[in-house]
């Protein structure tokens, strides 16, 4: 329980109705869940509006709401404030303590690969001795517990409500993915970043940003978060380095790629369908690393979470034998094996570059050909479907085209939009149906094929219309070649 003035410490506010000597059991953004001591703040999202449901939240006997325009609520407490979003991290700050005080957390944006490096950075720090949590795309992480991630960046009713359970457990790091959805929303305002790692920022959600110069200064913004001593981990390969530099210009910035120009870099790569060797380099040391992960945009994942883990005094040995550990990422290039000598792999793909990087990494170890699964996901950004379209002719031998995400969209209008980036391309087909599409990959498969099952990589649903359907790729290639007898 918190006072409601101690609540309201550092923001601006109008009250109406007495405030003094009102306790707050809990803050809520839902009205369905809203009960007497609670604090209601509404939140004006993409498709709804928390101020329509604030008349429901003072009928469940909510103790007070935080509005940005006042309304006829009868007698109601009321505290008006010009942003509720930004002052919900406020109020989740200060109803938990400010945990961010208490563990050193490690923000990690970009368009791809933020979830490989909360892995390898948690087990990094293992290897070092310390204790991780993580918030990440598929798992939140407190200690050796884990919790189905809900959104990449929660809520910061959320996020400061697992800053404080790692807190209680005494551990010494948060890995965190940031999203640009989470920083545009100010989700993660009032944390205090001890650093961050920006990974590449490539076209995506433009649906949401609507350019991409919007996206990149919402993504940069996260180093707006980090403490003055703090410092930014930054792609030297990334075309956006400039921009990023500049925007981190007041930290200590360190940089990773595969140039020698970077502070830590990688050389000697060999890449292999069974793992990838090369030579770590930090500044004027230098080991091999032998790592079960595949192609060339692992290696940079791993150079980004080395460059991390050495800005935070972890010695290369234990940084090797971190990056070592890590056998597979859930949904990222996880590999199957295929009684008939063919290779599958399942991977998160949901970007032009992703599926770029993906294929690329996979026509380096190919001995034959691939096949490529994949979709594009409904009422989302448009303007990527036909590269990623172009992305699948260029660089696989046989494409099918399937579901994704089809959301309210007609999955053969968003398949039509797909085809649009194919160029006299005649090795395709379109199988709406996502299980018979990849029944149709695995039947095509000879020995010494790769099929690749891209875009929905963990996801354990389809969203169909308004419901989450279940469904999850690897599974559902067992389930198929069980049921050809073939496992």
């Amino acid at each position: 329980m918190s006072s409601l003035k101690e609540l309201l410490i550092g923001i601006r506010y109008a009250a109406i109705g007495s405030i003094e000597d009102v306790d707050i059991d809990r803050i809520v953004t839902d009205s369905c869940i809203a009960k007497k001591g609670d604090l209601f703040v509404a939140i004006r999202g993409v498709n709804c509006d928390g101020h329509d449901f604030a008349k429901e939240a003072v009928g469940r006997g909510a103790a007070c709401l935080v509005l940005e325009d006042d309304m006829d609520l009868g007698d109601s407490r009321r505290i008006i404030v010009k942003g509720t979003k930004e002052t919900l991290a406020i109020l989740a700050r200060n109803f938990y303590g400010n945990p961010s005080k208490d563990i050193g957390v490690i923000g990690i944006t970009g368009t791809n690969g933020k979830t490989t490096l909360t892995y390898l950075l948690d087990s990094i720090f293992a290897e070092a001795g310390l204790r991780t949590g993580v918030v990440g795309t598929i798992r939140y992480k407190i200690d050796n517990e884990e919790i189905d991630a809900c959104n990449t960046t929660p809520s910061a009713l959320v996020l400061q409500g697992l800053l404080k359970r790692m807190v209680r457990h005494s551990l010494d790091k948060c890995v965190m993915e940031v999203s640009s959805h989470a920083l545009d929303q100010r989700r993660t305002d009032c944390i205090d970043f001890d650093g961050a790692i920006l990974t590449n920022v490539t076209s995506e959600h433009l649906d949401y940003h609507e350019t991409f110069a919007n996206y990149l200064d919402t993504k940069l913004q996260l180093f707006n978060n980090i403490k003055s001593s703090g410092y930014a981990v930054l792609n030297l390969d990334d075309p956006n380095f400039a921009n990023a530099k500049e925007a981190a210009s007041r930290l200590k910035v360190s940089t990773f790629g595969l140039s020698k120009e970077a502070d830590v870099y990688a050389a000697s790569v060999e890449l292999g369908i069974n793992g990838t060797v090369f030579t770590l380099n930090i500044r004027d040391k230098s080991v091999t690393v032998r790592s079960n992960l595949i192609g060339l945009h692992n290696v940079c994942n791993m150079l980004g979470a080395a460059s991390c883990a050495a800005e935070e005094g972890i010695n290369i040995e234990k940084i090797k034998q971190g990056l070592q550990k890590v056998d597979f990422i859930p949904g990222r290039l996880q590999r199957l094996d295929m009684p008939n000598n063919a290779v599958l792999f399942v991977d998160y793909a949901h970007t032009d570059d992703a599926l770029k990087k993906v294929l690329t990494a996979l026509r380096a170890i190919k001995k034959k050909s691939i096949i490529t699964v994949f979709g594009c996901g409904g009422n989302r950004d448009k303007t990527k479907r036909p590269r990623m379209g172009k992305a699948a002719q260029a660089l696989s031998d046989y494409v099918i085209i399937t579901s994704d995400n089809p959301r309210d969209e007609d999955p053969n209008a968003i398949a039509k939009d797909i085809i649009g980036g194919f160029s006299n391309f005649a090795d395709f087909e379109v199988i709406p149906d996502r299980r018979k599409a990849i029944e149709a990959a695995i039947t095509k498969a000879q020995a010494g094929d790769i099929v690749l099952l891209a875009g929905k990589g963990h996801e354990k649903y389809q969203v169909i219309k308004e419901r989450n359907v279940p469904f999850d790729d690897m599974e559902t290639v067992k389930e198929l070649l069980n049921e050809r007898c073939l496992v």
